[in-house]
This record gives C-alpha cells, structure tokens and sequence, in this order.
C-alpha cells in the first residue's frame, strides 16, 4: 500500500497492520490498510530484526547555533551511527529519530558521545519520545492560567528532577514559571529590553542541566 502524498498536511502516517511472510532469504509483505496522513507519506521505520516497529524520538541539545552546529551535519552524523529516518527541525538542535526501544537516559548517553565524535563538540542533551511529546501536548499543560497573548509558552526539560523543590509560581520581569509536573516546567514570557530574562530564573531556579524550548517548538518536533 502507498500512501498519496497530499502536502502540507502535517500529521502521521498509521499504515495499520502489516504481515511479514518469510521464505529462505526472501519477505513478502502483505498489509491490512490503515490511515495515512503523514505529510511526507513515510511508513514508521521497521525493524527486521525484532520486525516491530522502531519508537520515535527527539533530542534536544542546549547551547546550539548557526555557528557552532549545522543541521546538515547533525542528521548526517546520527544517520552515520545507525539511527533512522533522522529529520533536524529549525536549526536549534532539534533532531528526530527513529531506533530501537531504549530508555531516554541511555540514549541520552549514547547520543552525546556519537555526536562528540561526529561534530567534534560536546552538547547537552535531552530525549523524549514523540508519545511522550504527543501526550504532553494533549495535557493542555497551560490550561487554566491566564496568559497575555502576546507572552512566549515555554517548555522546560529537567535532566536531574530529584531533589529539585521550589514553591511556584514564581513571577520575576515579566517571566511567570507557572508549574512543574515531572520532568517539565511550565513557564510564560514577555519580551523584555533585558535580553532573555527567563532563561536567567529558570537557571537559578532549576540549575543549568536544563534544555527549554518553546511549546511550539515541541508541537513541531511531535510531528516531525
């Protein structure tokens, strides 16, 4: 089954059930049609070994710009150590991926020291799966508050939560740090002539082994 190709959709291909039939060193495939409705038409990558479906996942590296990481060598250097279906999204350190079943922390891991070896520069790092993502988002995790509509939504992912405790919300030059839950915390923005005041307080607040970005940002990651 071929999935038509209708861009701009941006949404995810779901093939439905695909049957693999093996005989000697030949497959043949035979599938059960699902729903297709991923913008660029591509099944979840399969893995031959375990023939399930591979998980998807973002890393999100802190301290990434135009001049010390290109996005091009990004992706290539993770398709050079194995990973799948590599896509980067904005040129911030965003990178999708797709590889075997693996804790977040051990991927963590793997990925700084690949990416060390592949840019030749060492970045912090933080994965979570695009389910993850997905349900994230579906939380409405700024529901309930009362925010300016021209104020940023910002997501921050918390490497080292256990023992991290402070009393929120915190309002500080128009940043509000609104709520924790997890490994993520919520935080609202106003422009400000001081620069990115925001990253200031969540530093103090949470430590620096922190990477943060903002909702849309991790709405566009979802679904890459």
């Amino acid at each position: 089954m071929k999935c038509p190709k209708v861009p701009p959709v941006d949404l995810r291909c779901n093939p439905g059930q695909v049957n693999l039939t093996r005989t000697g060193t030949t497959d043949s495939w035979t599938t059960v049609p699902g729903r297709c409705d991923h913008r660029t038409a591509q099944y979840p990558a399969w893995d031959r070994l375990t023939l399930k479906y591979m998980p998807r996942y973002v890393a999100f590296l802190r301290g990434v710009f135009p001049t010390n990481a290109k996005m091009a060598d990004l992706r290539q250097c993770l398709e050079a150590a194995g990973y799948v279906d590599v896509r980067t999204v904005l040129a911030s350190g965003n990178v999708a991926f797709s590889t075997r079943s693996s804790p977040v922390e051990t991927l963590e891991g793997r990925l700084a020291t690949e990416i060390e070896r592949g840019l030749g520069r060492a970045f912090s790092l933080t994965v979570r799966s695009t389910d993850y993502l997905t349900q994230l988002l579906a939380s409405d995790p700024f529901g309930g508050f009362t925010i300016p509509p021209e104020a940023k939504r910002i997501v921050t992912f918390l490497r080292n939560p256990d023992g991290l405790v402070s009393r929120l919300p915190i309002e500080q030059d128009g940043v509000s740090i609104l709520k924790r839950v997890g490994t993520e915390v919520y935080t609202t923005y106003l422009p400000n002539p001081k620069g990115p005041v925001f990253m200031t307080l969540l530093e103090r607040t949470f430590g620096k082994d922190i990477t943060t970005r903002t909702l849309e940002t991790v709405r566009k990651c979802a679904k890459a």
